[in-house]
């Protein structure tokens, strides 16, 4: 029984240490021809919440950072790999959504969640057309996240 226990710890240990994470994610992709990425670090989104109303404000300050891999007209490869890769995240972080309509395709995990917010989101959000890649570290909640895009037009 003993051995079993030490087994099965030693398989979940590596199982582990071979998850992806969302760094290793956008590390792979964002140097990658077509691809942009943008790195909004904490003292930029303190800046955009000065001109915020307040209860944008509340949400920026929690935000510590948010990074984004925009791609537009991705080759069906891209698409296909960037969309098997991200679904490798389910291994570390828990599935909130995923889901394909009319040609658009949404993923999105998190983790740590303390009530309703979570300490990281990321999302994959994607058609023929754009590919859009966000992760945010902070304590925010689905709901905060849904405003958030609707004020970027996302």
């Amino acid at each position: 029984m003993k051995k079993m226990i030490t087994l099965l710890a030693l398989v979940m240990t590596c199982q582990l240490a071979f998850c992806q994470t969302y760094q290793d994610f956008f590390n792979k992709y964002k140097d990658a021809q077509g691809v942009e990425y943008i790195e909004v670090p904490q003292e930029l989104l303190k800046m955009g919440a000065a001109q915020a109303d307040a209860e944008t404000k509340a949400v920026l300050e929690r935000v510590e950072s948010i990074y984004m891999l925009q791609v537009a007209n991705p080759s069906e490869e891209l698409s296909a790999e960037m969309l098997a890769e991200a679904k490798k995240l389910s291994q570390r972080y828990d599935k909130l959504a995923d889901g394909e309509e009319d040609g658009e395709t949404m993923l999105i995990y998190g983790d740590g969640e303390d009530g309703d917010h979570y300490n990281l989101l990321f999302v994959l959000h994607g058609n023929a057309e754009a590919m859009q890649i966000i992760a945010m570290k902070g304590k925010i909640s689905m709901k905060e996240l849904e405003k958030l895009s609707t004020m970027t037009g996302n």
